[in-house]
């Protein structure tokens, strides 16, 4: 690429990536930028060659003042000399941050793209992302912790959105500029460090070149590689979110994947549901698919769940919503009104003879000490089965698989003692039905 121009290589990473084909609508996002400007002029030049229908978009977004009011300026006069059409959006953007509460640079975004969208006309956006650019969103990426996927860089196409400097260097645009006598603007808050991308541009990309001069160049082969090798999991994970039916994902097919393939498929599974994904989701998503029960919290409104053999989303339950303990007493043969039921405690007839194996809702009357109540389940409650070692109320509700939505309805019988039954867990052994078992009681839950 060393041997071609500016306006070649350009064409040049067109074709590469398909960004374009003959006849194509293009919109030209220009600010008024050295990297902007050699893009736009790129394109004028290429116009005739490839019969592009070209137009420019730029954005005043109420900030910097007069100097704002210069790029504007720049921007309309070169496109009247070069006869490109040019759309201009005049936003407020302090006071659009101001309602919504987002960020100057987000909000910025936000409406940029808004506006591109809106005028492309069904057309591709081209932005003058460069190589630089790139190699600065990785090291933002690393230095946060990224996965592959953020280790990609940034796209030569997203969608409509295309980046035909992607290959260039910001010192390329640059030299483009001065041989075109194009007087570019430069934003002045550019230099202010306190913008994470600035200090990477202005600190550690310098470094980074001390330790290889071509560091720029080593990032976008390294993001054109691992976008080689996204694709492929990719590929690989399709066949584990066949089944994926209204929030309802199938766990066998994950059954002897590689774990990597599981996490790419598990991120493409939540990120359509939930944007904020962290590898420390992932993670916890992947321990959930192979554990096969339990739930990870993603944020505070969404829940993922494993549950019959599926992992399924749901609501996450505000800690408002979370149901007070409670405690009532309850008497023998008397019902009791709990939870949108009733629980009687109904005595055996005596004499009558337990099986060797009695029902779990059966307990032997004479164990019983002082009075019966029954209850929520509390933290640290445990409970010994009959020929079972002891073990937590947790621990037992993941071992029968207790859907975690179920697990606070679930009925808790005790004494004066302790624990005497759970609902869907059973007696404990202290209060067993034997064969010597002279008068029962059965728990019975209408």
């Amino acid at each position: 690429m060393k041997d071609l121009t500016f306006p070649q290589t350009v064409a040049a990473t067109l074709r590469r990536y398909r960004m374009l084909a003959p006849g194509d609508r293009v919109l030209a996002a220009v600010s008024g930028g050295a990297d902007s400007l050699a893009m736009l002029r790129c394109l004028v030049l290429l116009r005739e060659e490839w019969d592009l229908t070209l137009t420019a978009a730029h954005v005043h977004h109420g900030l910097r003042g007069a100097a704002a009011d210069a790029d504007l300026a720049l921007v309309e006069d070169l496109c009247r000399q070069w006869q490109v059409p040019l759309q201009v959006l005049r936003a407020d953007v302090p006071a659009l941050c101001r309602q919504t509460g987002e960020g100057l640079e987000a909000c910025g975004r936000r409406v940029r793209y808004a506006f591109f969208e809106q005028h492309a006309a069904g057309g591709r956006i081209a932005t003058a992302h460069t190589a630089d650019d790139n190699a600065e969103t990785m090291l933002l990426h690393l230095i946060r912790g990224a996965s592959l996927a953020g280790l990609c860089g940034i796209p030569p196409v997203r969608g409509n959105v295309i980046r035909p400097l992607i290959d260039c260097t910001r010192a390329m645009t640059e030299a483009f500029c001065a041989q075109q006598n194009l007087a570019y603007r430069t934003d002045e808050t550019n230099a202010d460090d306190a913008y994470r991308r600035n200090f990477v541009r202005h600190h550690l990309l310098p470094l980074c070149r001390q330790i290889n001069p071509a560091f720029v160049q080593a990032a976008s082969r390294t993001a054109a590689q691992n976008r080689r090798d996204l694709a492929c999991l990719d590929r690989l994970a399709d066949p584990l979110l066949d089944a994926d039916v209204a929030d309802r994902l199938p766990l066998a097919p994950f059954a002897g994947a590689d774990d990597a393939v599981v996490c790419r498929a598990l991120a493409r599974w939540l990120r359509p549901r939930c944007r904020q994904i962290t590898g420390r989701h992932i993670e916890a998503l992947l321990a959930l698919v192979r554990r096969g029960r339990g739930c990870v919290q993603v944020n505070d409104r969404l829940t993922v769940q494993a549950e019959d053999d599926c992992l399924l989303l749901a609501p996450t339950r505000p800690a408002a919503a979370q149901p007070e303990a409670w405690q009532l007493p309850v008497a023998v043969g008397v019902p009791l009104a709990v939870q949108n039921r009733r629980v009687v405690l109904t005595p055996l007839p005596a004499g009558e003879k337990f099986p060797e194996t009695p029902l779990y809702n059966q307990i032997d009357r004479a164990t019983i000490v002082g009075d019966l109540f029954l209850r929520t389940r509390r933290p640290g409650d445990r409970i010994a089965l009959p020929r079972r070692p002891a073990k937590t109320l947790k621990k037992l509700m993941n071992e029968q698989k207790i859907p975690p939505r179920l697990r606070d309805r679930l009925l808790v019988l005790c004494d004066e003692e302790g624990i005497v039954w759970i609902e869907q867990i059973g007696c404990s052994a202290r209060c067993a039905p034997t064969a010597r078992t002279a008068s029962g009681l059965t728990i019975e839950i209408l």
